[in-house]
């Protein structure tokens, strides 16, 4: 993967932002004040702050962590069918009915309420219709072929979007704490999900 990545990891006392965005890699150094991110690289802040202020801001989030950018889920989605395709495991190879299971927490480290949902197919629906809207911390993803999950912050599948992956041999994913996750410049992915998308990926 080469277009929209970003990842952000920490050294010590420092922490480190790096993303991909139209084919170019920027990287610097960032800190927090009070809950605003602050980017000390001047032309990677300017980057980063058009990419969160896009109002259908899509991100990808691969097996390996890292985040890929695109403008909006349609143009993300054609950027990976084009380009990325699951590695082939046993399960791939073959012949096996695909089903998925997707565990959402109310607190990170996969704490206090779960709900499940299932699907065999590809599946959206409204977290409303379960009482969790704008509450979910953490999940966990199983499945018997690939799967992807998006996750929306507005109502009808509208606004923001990130999309996870399961990774190879498991088709598995699980995340501990959405807080990792960038929203926008000032908030996180935590208790920001409204909708989601379960997608067969094969």
């Amino acid at each position: 993967m080469e277009e929209n990545e970003l990842v952000s990891v920490s050294d010590n006392n420092s922490e480190k932002i790096e993303f991909t965005y139209k084919g170019n890699l920027y990287s610097s150094n960032f800190y927090y004040q009070d809950t605003i991110m602050v980017i000390e690289n001047a032309e990677v802040n300017d980057i980063y702050q058009t990419i969160s202020s896009l109002p259908e801001l899509a991100t990808f989030v691969n097996e390996s962590g890292a985040i890929y950018y695109f403008d909006s889920y349609n143009e993300q989605m054609e950027y990976l069918e084009k380009n990325f395709k699951p590695e082939e495991t046993l399960s791939t190879r073959a012949t096996v009915d695909p089903y998925c299971i997707l565990s959402l927490y109310k607190d990170i480290n996969y704490g206090s309420t779960r709900i499940e949902l299932t699907t065999t197919s590809t599946h959206q629906g409204d977290l409303g219709d379960h009482n969790f809207n704008d509450q979910l911390s953490s999940f966990r993803m199983a499945a018997t072929v690939p799967y992807m999950v998006t996750f929306y912050r507005d109502k009808d599948f509208g606004g923001v979007t990130i999309t996870f992956h399961t990774l190879p041999i498991t088709n598995q994913v699980e995340v501990s704490n959405l807080k990792n996750y960038n929203c926008s410049s000032h908030r996180t992915w935590n208790d920001q999900a409204t909708c989601y998308r379960l997608t067969k990926w094969l």
